[in-house]
């Protein structure tokens, strides 16, 4: 097994400016250095919080390497002494035999942040012909215990999980469940201090793609699309869903996308002919939602990677890719609450990433996504012009890899983060890079 963090050699960082954005002071990434080098392209997923904290899990290229455990403190603590320093991976804690073994091989896995070093590490295995979930949960201000199987082999098959988590420890896993009567949306939660529950199925056959959040009051949400709908089903506080319902029409198969903080909630979705469609929730809200909002009408376009942030002071931005092949690019949709959307290009060029979004503690977002220049990144304001975006890769990096959309965080102030994969020089396998910008 080959673990250790590894200083990539320093990278000139190209700005680049296309023809969709408006002048203004280009974002200063840092140069590009590695997390982990030699790694499998799967399973992998990092996630950060408002205060810099993140969590994450990688598998070695080696036969024989188990799941790393990934951890970045942000400040500065022991072992690394180093604020926002991600720590030396080491093997995951025990508790489930597959963590510590290279067989049964992980598939996928799915990460989350939620703040003050809150987050869950979700990993799916396929055995005998099953799937299950394995997770991995710390509350704020707790250490990671061991982890646990919290989906046995119940399903045929299982998507990757849709993870989130709050700030106190509230954690919602979404997924698609297949079995011989149909692929359904499905879910298992588990609250602050507390084991997970039983997972549950929540909708009838031909479920689309899941998405997860925890809003205001600890309450937590499950959305999906279904033949040519939106549905959505909200927990209790005992983290049980009640009757799903359906939110709106939406195109077949889908994207969806959820996001949720102490200050609200939201859930968007492709609507028909490539639409954009919006469900908020306030703070002051006890669960009752807004009347569903259209952030974009229907143009035709073919949409995915749809992606949803919400910063502090209520603003939403929904994010995703339009067009395939040549003629490829990315949008922003943002709007304060009961405010309609403007919509800004983000990107356009031949075959661009589906992107990936944070809010940022100090208001807007940050969002990045693979291109054939390298992994781009453009900071979103509250209102107002774009600054140019960055290449925030070394110049001719490769971004054709199995993974290709990023993973975004932002925290703590004017800080943001971008880590990627890609083809390791000279060596088997990938390296997970990282890079950090800093201005406000």
């Amino acid at each position: 097994m080959r673990q250790a963090l590894v200083a990539a050699a320093a990278a000139a960082l190209a700005a680049t400016a296309c023809g969709l954005l408006l002048p203004a002071g280009a974002a200063a990434w840092s140069p590009a250095s590695a997390i982990y080098t030699g790694a499998r392209p799967q399973p992998l997923a990092l996630a950060g919080d408002a205060a810099g904290n993140g969590v994450g899990v990688m598998s070695g290229s080696s036969s024989d390497a188990p799941l790393l455990l990934l951890l970045r403190d942000g400040v500065a603590a022991v072992p690394d002494g180093v604020a926002f320093a991600w720590n030396s991976a080491v093997p995951f804690p025990g508790g489930v035999p597959t963590f510590t073994t290279s067989t049964p091989l992980a598939q996928g896995a799915g990460a989350a942040g939620g703040g003050d070093g809150a987050g869950a590490i979700v990993v799916r295995f396929r055995v005998g012909g099953s799937d299950t979930f394995s997770a991995l949960v710390r509350d704020a201000g707790d250490r990671f215990g061991e982890a646990s199987t919290i989906v046995p082999a119940d399903f045929d098959r299982l998507s990757d999980p849709a993870v989130a988590i709050s700030q106190a420890g509230t954690t919602v896993v979404g997924f698609d469940a297949t079995r011989t009567s149909g692929r359904r949306a499905a879910y298992v939660a588990r609250l602050s201090g507390n084991p997970f529950g039983k997972p549950r199925v929540l909708s009838l056959t031909g479920a689309g793609p899941v998405a997860v959040a925890v809003g205001p009051r600890e309450a937590g949400l499950v959305a999906w699309t279904r033949a040519g709908r939106a549905e959505l089903s909200q927990l209790d506080d005992r983290g049980s869903a009640g009757r799903y319902r359906v939110i709106g029409k939406a195109a077949k198969d889908g994207d969806i996308a959820a996001t949720g903080a102490p200050n609200g909630a939201l859930v968007a979705w492709e609507g028909p002919g490539g639409s954009i469609r919006v469900l908020r929730r306030g703070s002051a809200s006890s669960g009752v939602f807004a009347k569903p909002q259209t952030a974009r009408a229907r143009n035709g376009s073919d949409v995915s990677g749809l992606t949803a942030a919400l910063d502090p002071g209520g603003i939403a931005y929904i994010s995703w890719r339009e067009g395939t092949g040549a003629k490829t690019k990315i949008l922003v949709a943002r709007a304060a609450a009961g405010r309609r959307f403007k919509i800004d290009g983000v990107a356009t060029g031949a075959g661009l990433g589906k992107p990936a979004s944070a809010a940022r503690p100090i208001g807007g977002a940050v969002v990045g996504w693979a291109a054939k220049p390298g992994w781009q990144a453009r900071r979103i304001p509250t209102s107002g012009g774009l600054p140019i975006q960055s290449t925030v890769s070394s110049p001719g990096t490769s971004t054709d890899v199995p993974l290709s959309r990023p993973f975004v965080s932002a925290g703590p102030k004017a800080r943001a983060d971008m880590a990627w994969l890609q083809p390791s020089a000279g060596a088997p396998g990938f390296d997970v890079m990282q890079t950090t910008e800093v201005d406000p």
